[in-house]
This record gives C-alpha cells, structure tokens and sequence, in this order.
C-alpha cells in the first residue's frame, strides 16, 4: 500500500509542477548510467531499483531535477555508447556506472563535452585526463598512502607484495603501494611476487612467502585469487601478517573458498566504507529500498547504499545550490566543497584530516571492524 500512496503523490507533483511552480531554468538533468536489463545479475538490480527511486523521490520534493538513465550493458562499448548519447542529451552532470572498468572509457568519451562526472571507482586513469571528475570515495593513491602507513606503524622489516600482472589495477595499485612504503621506510627490505591469468600454482606461491619470513605480506589481488592464498598460507601455517587492499573485498565467496579465519596469522584489509549505516538520511534510503527494491532485492547490500549515496550527494549539491548565478558552470568546483555526511560514514568535502579508510579483519563467518584510518 505504501508504494502505491507514494506514488500517487509523486504522479499528483508532476501534474500539478507546471501550473503550480515557477520555474525560471529548465531542469537540471542529471545522466545516470548502468546496467537497465532487468534480469541482470543482483547488483545491476539494486542499481535500477535505488536510482528508480531516488527519481521520485526527487519530483515529490519538488525539485527541478530530471533524472534520465542510459543503459551501458555492464560493458566498455555500452558505456562509450552512454556518453555520446549524454553529450547529445545536453546532460548537466553524470553519474558514472560504479565499477572503474566500465567508469574509464565513459569518463575518455566525455573530456571534450566539459559535463562534471561523479564517480565511485577509485582507479587513478579516472581523474589522470579530466579536470571534470569528482571521485566520491577518493583514489587509489589514497588507499596506497594508507596502506603503506599501516605497514610502517606495524614496525615490519621485511614485506611482500603479491599481485597479478593480467590486472591493470593490480599493476598500478602495487606500483603505488610499494613507492609510499619505500618513501616512509628507504631501507626496507621489499619483494614482488607476480601471479597472472589463470594462475593454480597457489601452494607454491605460499611456501615461498613462509620461507620468506615476511613480517608482512601486501596482497593486491581480487577473489578467488586471494582466497586461495589465505587457505595455502594458513594450511602451511604462515606467520606474516596480511595486508589486503579493498580487492580483498571479504564477501561470501572469499569464506567459502578460504576457510575464514586462520589460527596462525592476522588477515586484515582496506574498505573503502564502513559496514554501519549512519548519518541522517539513513530514514530515506531504507524508504526508498522498502518501496522500490525489497520485492526483487532480499537484502541490503554496499551497492544499494553507494548508489543511493552517490545520487543523493548529488541531489543535496542542487537543493542547496541550484539559485545560484551560473550554477551550471560552478558544478565542478562546488562538488568539491559540497558539505554531506554520507549514509556510509565519509564526511565531505574530502579534505585532509576527514578523508578516512576503513580496516577489517578476517573473522570466523564475516568482516570484523577494526578502525577507521584519518589520512
């Protein structure tokens, strides 16, 4: 019933917004891309259904906000597709799809057309060549800063970096980590190990890290990759502790795969937001995920609250902005300064000192919180 009766108000908002509101600009359009197929995988579903409903959330507030979806079809063709079609749409600003790898070539298509694009992906080539990209959960280079601190307040001497060369992040992100830790530690003893494509030869991998005796072992490997480690490092009894990156990611898949929880080593890694919900528009997304998702989507989930985060952050931007002379002109720069206390725990604007990571251990059966990290 409740979704009825909202969207009865939202319909009576539309119908009455050209008699009843004076509007002195038109709408300012807001470009969403994603994954449209509606029997896509769960989180192309929670994308639909939160951005579904954080439209009509926007028109029975009243505001002058167009929302208008492009579908990418989770791919590098669909994003580029996406943005030659925004660019011709004459969009306002961009919400980027989440993952960096279909964020990038939309982003590229984009640089000419000047449009400001919010984006989640964390990869350095989204902000290298467009002056217009706001990274909502900040870089890599952060995270590498990060971890090359938490390396060096834990007092090792000796680390190994384990990554994947068939990826790109992995590449890059291991190339930043191991330049911040040599910057804090010169004289730090540091080896890579590479693994690449369809890589098996796990066992072999861990044996060599023991008969390392690293004080720490630096992980920038996505599942089942990092998985596979943890249970051959654990089954040889491995002393090291491991620190992950936000690959690590610590979902269902990594339990099954790894066992969980080692008795021998400490598993630790970076996430890129908290797993507790807060801050004061918590009331409006679990509205929102009651009346548009829980009849396809079972449970909340990270994707649900980003995205709704995400457009939110952006709506707030306009509400406190939008009679501003030039307004449109002045988005990249007051996405900068915007002042918004996230549902998952970031304080923004990201300025030095309320810019945060989040350190989780490997527990039995889930992520155990640890701390958060101010850099």
């Amino acid at each position: 019933m409740r979704r009825y009766l909202f969207r009865f108000v939202v319909m009576c908002t539309i119908s009455l917004t050209a008699t009843c509101q004076s509007i002195d600009q038109p709408p300012f359009k807001i470009a969403a891309v994603f994954d449209l197929n509606e029997r896509g995988p769960s989180s192309s579903l929670e994308k639909q259904c939160i951005f579904e409903g954080i439209k009509e959330y926007a028109i029975s507030e009243d505001l002058n906000i167009e929302f208008v979806f492009y579908d990418n079809h989770r791919s590098i063709a669909g994003s580029i597709n996406a943005a030659k079609n925004i660019v011709e749409d004459s969009a306002d600003i961009v919400i980027a799809p989440l993952k960096s790898s279909e964020a990038i070539p939309l982003v590229a298509e984009l640089i000419q057309s000047g449009i400001p694009i919010v984006v989640t992906g964390t990869n350095q080539k989204l902000f290298e060549s467009n002056k217009n990209v706001f990274g909502f959960l900040g870089s890599d280079i952060d995270q590498a800063k990060v971890l090359a601190q938490e390396v060096s307040y834990r007092g090792a001497k000796k680390v190994g970096i384990v990554y994947n060369s068939a990826s790109q992040y992995s590449v890059s992100l291991k190339d930043k980590i191991f330049g911040n830790i040599l910057s804090l530690s010169p004289l730090l003893d540091i080896d890579q190990f590479e693994i690449h494509s369809n890589f098996r030869n796990f066992q072999s991998l861990a044996q060599n890290l023991v008969l390392g005796k690293y004080d720490v072992i630096v992980t920038v490997l996505f599942n089942p990759d990092i998985a596979f480690l943890h249970r051959e490092l654990d089954l040889l009894h491995s002393a090291s502790l491991i620190l992950g990156t936000d690959s690590t990611g610590g979902r269902k898949e990594f339990y099954t795969l790894s066992g969980g929880r080692s008795n021998y080593f400490q598993h630790i890694f970076i996430k890129n937001q908290p797993a507790i919900l807060t801050g004061e528009f918590n009331h409006i997304y679990s509205e929102i995920f009651m009346t548009y998702c829980a009849s396809n989507v079972s449970n909340r989930t990270y994707i649900s609250a980003l995205s709704f985060d995400v457009a939110h952050f952006v709506i707030q931007l306009i509400r406190k902005n939008s009679t501003k002379k030039d307004f449109r002109d002045q988005v990249s720069e007051l996405l900068k300064s915007n002042e918004y206390r996230s549902l998952l725990g970031r304080d923004y604007p990201l300025i030095e000192g309320r810019r945060a990571l989040f350190l989780y251990e490997i527990g039995a059966q889930t992520n155990e919180y640890l701390k958060e990290l101010k850099y």
